[in-house]
């Protein structure tokens, strides 16, 4: 029987190969003031990450690892991380970016705990759907998304924000729901996903304005630049 050719994950130019190289020139621009802040946060992530998987879990585990995120968070300088003489170094983009997603992931966690409102729970299965889909674009098709393809996840997380009156969700008859912990962190990382998603789709749109023909990252980051500098 003959069995198809195997298609290289890594092969130049697919989005396993385009994610790596993000996560390389990562790691290559901290300083090496922050590479052990930075090591240390990536085993935080991947705790966490182990975690998630289990089907129960402590949620002092959490707490312990929050705990480490604030002892972290508190070597920062007005919001920087800083050397020995107090110079900011390479780097922060990444590092603060890392400690978010975990601060994030042990909101999300501790959120599961969380039981969502009877009258709530059609709302949360369909955002859990966006955010599964969402989270998958950003992972196979972010470089390749048009605004079009992302409407139909805008209008559907819009809908779905209106449901709420001063940033609660509240039933028909105007009742604030208790425990919405839960489905509100499942929507600010839907629409953060959205957000970033939709964020490359418009370079993206502006540099084929400029430069229709042109494939080259360089170029559709100068004409990004280029109009930037013309509107402002």
């Amino acid at each position: 029987m003959l069995c198809g050719r195997v298609p290289n994950p890594l092969t130049v130019g697919s989005p396993l190969d385009n994610l790596l190289k993000e996560l390389q020139e990562a790691t290559n621009s901290i300083s090496p003031e922050l590479a052990p802040l930075h090591r240390r946060l990536v085993q935080l992530k991947v705790q966490l990450g182990t975690l998630a998987t289990r089907t129960t879990w402590d949620a002092s585990d959490i707490h312990r690892i929050q705990e480490e995120l604030r002892e972290i968070e508190g070597k920062r300088v007005d919001g920087k991380f800083t050397d020995a003489e107090n110079n900011i170094v390479r780097g922060q983009a990444a590092v603060i970016g890392l400690l978010e997603d975990c601060y994030d992931d042990c909101h999300n966690l501790l959120a599961t705990k969380e039981r969502v409102p009877r009258a709530l729970e059609d709302v949360f299965e369909r955002l859990q759907l966006i955010k599964t889909d969402l989270e998958r674009l950003v992972l196979t098709q972010r470089w390749t998304l048009r605004e079009t393809d992302l409407w139909q996840y805008e209008i559907q997380l819009n809908e779905i924000s209106t449901l709420r009156k001063n940033g609660k969700f509240v039933d028909q008859d105007g009742n604030v729901e208790e425990g919405q912990v839960r489905i509100s962190f499942v929507l600010v990382i839907s629409e953060r996903s959205s957000f970033f998603l939709l964020g490359g789709a418009i370079e993206r749109s502006i540099a084929n304005l400029f430069f229709p023909s042109s494939s080259s990252p360089f170029i559709r980051r100068y004409s990004t630049l280029c109009f930037t500098s013309v509107t402002t």
